[in-house]
């Protein structure tokens, strides 16, 4: 089951007159066949241009144009759709009679896929009557631009679709077209934002923990989204197998008390106690200035929900990149209280026996409240004294697992946190360019086999796949999980066009993967060589890490240094040949064995000899030289590498 994020979504009714249109099965005494289309009438026409992507021509009509759209409930199956332009600024959906010699009909609105029909040599009479009064083709836009086709034929809205008014309209109004904001939704988002709620619903923070390019930063701004919005998150997910029932919610219900604020912090170097908690800052007085306290972001939002004052319910505080900051230090004792068993109330609002009250030495204290406290949006409060703090208050964050110049989290502070893991998905990121898994599976095992498979017809989008795996299994076999790379790096290939997606796998590599690639090997040159097979040049060419040598001694002779060639400067015939780390070591002897990301303007031999490989004889003719643990699926086996 595919779920991609709705964009729009655009319908139109058929008429009964439409339906004779699209279901005659005659032609006229003429010859002709007279109207074969679906009418989009006039007051539709510009939402209409807006959904596919038309404009107006010249005369301020609309211009003829062309989509491509897939059967919901058939992904694999695409056809054309075209958009005519009819008198009176009014627009039609072309040939869409399936009898006609012309005849162009969606495959999606086919009589096979229970699209209804009339029979053949039906009178005019019976051809409209068997028009039921509900049917309405609907188009779906997602997020990747791509359209998606379908219809309904009920009056009555479904009970298994979701309750939204944008898909009640379908029912409710003859033709239109409704923008879905599903910017923040996503099948993978959901399940760890799920996670997330369910820490925080047993008194925890939650940490996001992985490498770069999982997803961290990505899953916090859309819990944000989703919690700036009143009803949990606006969008729909099309589940491009179910023609039935193809829509789902995209937002989690939220299981906090509202209304709620948000709070986003980036940690770096220079966070402080004073920008959490509580500072000095400098303020005028009697023509001079004084230093007054002033609260900090956490504590001001943790105020904010026990002012009695306000209607604010909960808060959470999103924190991005915890580690950057000392934040056991920043913290400070609110350390204490992120265990939600020493708040003032439990989750319903009853008294906590065990709760204590949150130290702040620093306030001077008059009367039961505190001095006065300058806020950082403005105004200024006096805290209650004892102050404990409110069950309602939540945090998230995010966590590097891999930069060695951020602070590690202190343990007392780690603790209060469940920790999520994200690693990388190579299925995301296959199903994101569109392969299918069992069959890049199948393909990489030829590959490695040598059953015919052959890797230089690798597709720009299984050799992003097959890199990302093949490095991923070498840096966890050397370093560690903690520091394989996310399938976020490969990013750009998949939002490149498909004619240019090899250009964006070589600008990857340049600017990704290689510049991690040498960050986790710093200090360990010999460690990255064996990892790029530096020792291992291909005969003759280019390739992204040249071996050097010091001045006046021969490469073969002085130690082999990864120098980097950036391959979005080699011509683009080498550049496509460059497949990174996904080619077999090269036969014909060890000096001629190609391996990494290498190019050459000349044709090699494909012949297979024999090599020592650690004292074993192998096969140098196709193998690739990486694990099956991820490319080849579940329940795949073979040697880690």
């Amino acid at each position: 089951m595919a779920l991609l994020p709705v964009r729009a979504v655009w319908w139109r009714r058929v008429l009964a007159s439409s339906f004779w249109n699209i279901e005659h099965s005659q032609a006229y005494d003429s010859g002709g066949w007279g109207s074969l289309f679906i009418e989009v009438p006039g007051r539709a026409v510009d939402e209409t241009l807006a959904f596919t992507g038309g404009r107006r021509d010249d005369e301020d009509k609309p211009a003829r144009h062309t989509i491509v759209a897939r059967v919901i409930g058939a992904p694999s199956v695409q056809a054309p759709i075209d958009f005519g332009r009819k008198s009176g600024d009014r627009m039609i959906l072309e040939r869409q009679n399936r009898f006609a010699p012309s005849a162009a009909r969606h495959p999606a609105w086919d009589p096979a896929r229970g699209f209804p029909a009339a029979p053949p040599g039906s009178t005019d009479e019976q051809i409209k009557a068997a028009c039921p009064p509900g049917l309405t083709v609907y188009l779906v836009q997602t997020a990747d631009g791509s359209y998606w086709a379908g219809f309904k034929v009920d009056e009555d809205y479904p009970q298994d679709w979701p309750d939204d008014p944008r898909l009640r309209a379908i029912y409710e109004q003859q033709d239109g077209v409704r923008m879905v904001d599903s910017s923040g939704a996503g099948e993978p988002e959901a399940k760890v934002i799920s996670q997330i709620f369910d820490a925080w619903s047993r008194g925890r923070g939650a940490l996001l923990y992985g490498p770069p390019g999982t997803g961290k930063t990505r899953i916090l701004s859309t819990l944000w989204q989703m919690l700036a919005q009143d009803d949990g998150g606006p969008g729909l997910l099309l589940d491009t197998d179910d023609a039935g029932n193809p829509f789902r919610p995209a937002g989690l219900e939220v299981p906090l008390p509202t209304p709620l604020r948000t709070d986003w912090l980036t940690f770096h170097q220079n966070t402080s106690y004073a920008d959490l908690m509580l500072g000095l800052r400098p303020q005028p007085e009697d023509g001079g200035t004084a230093l007054k306290p002033r609260m900090g972001r956490l504590l001001d939002a943790i105020w904010e929900v026990a002012d009695p004052d306000t209607d604010t319910a909960s808060a959470v505080i999103v924190i991005d990149e915890i580690n950057r900051a000392n934040a056991a230090r920043a913290f400070g004792e609110m350390l204490t209280f992120l265990d939600a068993e020493y708040r003032a109330a439990d989750a319903e609002g009853k008294d906590n026996p065990l709760r204590v009250p949150v130290p702040l030495p620093q306030l001077d204290v008059r009367d039961g409240r505190t001095q006065e406290l300058q806020r950082p949006l403005g105004g200024s409060a006096a805290l209650p004294h004892p102050f404990h703090m409110p069950h309602h208050v939540y945090l998230v964050a995010s966590m590097n697992s891999v930069d060695r110049a951020a602070i590690p989290l202190d343990s007392a502070l780690a603790r209060r946190f469940d920790r999520i893991d994200l690693r990388p998905d190579l299925a995301l990121l296959a199903g994101a360019l569109g392969l299918d898994w069992t069959a890049l599976a199948q393909q990489a095992e030829q590959v490695r086999g040598g059953d015919g498979g052959d890797w230089e017809r690798l597709s720009a989008e299984e050799t992003a796949v097959l890199l990302l795996d093949r490095l991923n299994v070498a840096i966890a076999a050397d370093m560690g999980e903690e520091f394989e790379l996310g399938h976020g790096l490969l990013w750009e290939v998949v939002l490149a066009e498909p004619p240019d997606r090899w250009t964006a796998l070589t600008k990857a590599w340049d600017a990704e993967l290689r510049p991690q690639l040498e960050d986790r090997c710093a200090g360990r040159p010999q460690q990255l060589a064996r990892l790029l097979k530096v020792d291992d040049p291909p005969e003759g060419g280019d390739y992204a890490f040249r071996p050097r040598a010091r001045l006046g001694v021969r490469e073969e002779d002085g130690p082999q240094i990864a120098q980097p060639v950036r391959l979005a400067g080699l011509p683009a015939p080498h550049a496509r040949r460059a497949r990174p780390l996904t080619a077999p070591a090269w036969p014909c002897g060890s000096s001629a064995r190609r391996s990494g990301w290498a190019t050459s303007a000349r044709t090699r031999s494909s012949s297979c000899t024999p090599r020592q490989n650690g004292g074993a004889s192998s096969t140098a003719c196709p193998r690739l030289p990486w694990s099956s643990r991820a490319a080849a699926g579940p329940g795949a086996s073979g040697p880690a590498t």
